[in-house]
């Protein structure tokens, strides 16, 4: 049989070997985007090895002493991210050898292959009244994000975010193949305080007005360029960014107007931010605006800072978990969290009302050492605090020098994380090292 002999069939299979071609490309391009945002440091630079733990500072060898030239071998920890330290808190870890007696260390495999445990089904539960809208945990807190926008976009839909977003927000970017846009005009606000009232304060300022006002203006002439696309158009944005909090009633009130769907990140608010620890759109509550974990499509947040366990959870719409139940690769694929980890965070969230009080007196003891020694820095309402200084990298060894470990933001950015466990001398004598370090 020759090709000849078959004109139409030829042609048939050309026609269709070019669509298929012409159709795949344009997703392949997009993650090769050019737009992406500056390399995020997530890591210390500087490699600690601790021999024991505490709350608030590690213990490391002698071998470890001299290798970092340190004078001590006890280093007050500002870097780690267990804001309520219920990782090192007796009753959690007698509450996690109970689970881990009665369920064993691992789970056999994916939730819908044999993974799903008691734990499982009831932190999901419990999550879905703390936030008051059905809720999906995942095993991995980096996997929430790309997870859930592989389901729900293609090459026909067009994502938005920072330009400086989230590691989390850029690998989902180019996991989903979407056309992107990128802007730097997410109305973003320093705001020292941790309450609603002092929110609220903050925001009735001149120049805080003035400064918004700016910024929507700026986001509003970026929302008339976007094109108009196949199917829907998607806003990925971060709650808190370098140390400053997403302004959500104005990010809501436009991307209503645009028809925009939102999916907000936010790692650091779950069991740190609002008066009950449930998150950013908790403290936009507490401020007096109508802004509820269900003002949003999809609500991305972790369990791995606050509540001393693993994994991420999603919540939204009904439709919309379920539909992530079914297609959500890194549900359906991925061996599913630990019961006895599942536990913890179920003890964690019975915890949550007195610790998340506790820990806003300490975040705002933080800023007002800070401020009285006239040293500038980026707050969000939370536990973290970014602090400007020329080379975050060499800030950050002087520091350690002095034993104190700080993490950083960005690389004019030292991040500083408060914790439960500091005690308002330990605040104090960092203020006194960070001073002396960035010349104030």
């Amino acid at each position: 049989m020759r090709v000849g002999d078959y004109p139409a069939l030829t042609g048939t299979m050309v026609v269709l070997l070019i669509l298929a071609f012409t159709r795949l490309r344009p997703a392949r391009r997009s993650i090769a985007h050019g737009n992406h945002c500056r390399p995020i440091f997530v890591q210390p630079l500087t490699t600690v090895i601790a021999a024991s733990r505490e709350p608030a500072a590690i213990w490391v060898s002698e071998a470890e002493m001299k290798r970092l030239q340190l004078t001590e071998s006890l280093i007050h920890d500002f870097y780690t991210t267990d804001f309520l330290t219920l990782a090192t808190d007796e009753g959690l870890q007698d509450h996690l050898r109970k689970a881990i007696a009665r369920y064993g260390v691992g789970s056999c495999g994916p939730r819908g292959f044999f993974g799903t445990l008691t734990p499982h089904i009831i932190l999901e539960r419990e999550l879905t009244a703390l936030l008051d809208q059905p809720a999906l945990i995942y095993s991995s807190a980096s996997a929430v994000i790309p997870s859930a926008l592989c389901v729900f976009c293609t090459d026909g839909d067009l994502l938005v975010s920072a330009y400086d977003a989230s590691p989390e927000i850029i690998r989902a970017i180019a996991l989903v193949g979407s056309p992107v846009m990128q802007t730097e005009c997410l109305p973003y606000l320093h705001f020292p305080g941790t309450t609603g009232k002092e929110l609220k304060m903050r925001l009735e300022s001149p120049d805080v007005i003035s400064e918004l006002q700016r910024g929507k203006e700026a986001f509003e002439a970026f929302l008339q360029t976007l094109p108009s696309v196949q199917n829907s158009r998607w806003l990925v944005a971060d709650s808190i960014w370098e140390g400053r909090l997403l302004h959500l009633p104005l990010l809501l009130e436009l991307t209503e107007k645009y028809h925009l769907r939102v999916l907000l990140n936010d790692p650091y608010g779950l069991g740190a931010l609002g008066s009950h620890g449930r998150g950013a759109p908790e403290l936009w509550e507490d401020a007096g605006f109508s802004i509820f974990p269900s003002s949003f499509d999809l609500l991305c947040q972790s369990l791995e800072h606050s509540l001393a366990s693993i994994g991420g959870v999603c919540s939204g719409a009904m439709h919309l978990i379920e539909q992530q139940r079914n297609q959500g690769l890194g549900y359906c694929f991925s061996a599913s969290a630990p019961p006895g980890l599942c536990e913890a965070a179920r003890y964690a969230i019975r915890q949550l009302d007195p610790l998340v009080e506790e820990l806003h007196k300490k975040t705002a003891y933080l800023h007002s050492c800070l401020m009285s020694r006239g040293i500038p820095f980026q707050a969000c309402g939370g536990p973290l605090v970014m602090i400007p200084c020329e080379d975050a990298q060499l800030a950050q060894h002087e520091l350690l020098r002095r034993q104190f470990l700080v993490g950083i933001g960005s690389a004019t950015l030292i991040r500083v994380t408060v914790t439960r466990g500091h005690g308002h001398e330990d605040l104090e004598a960092l203020t006194d090292v960070i001073a002396e370090v960035i010349g104030q």
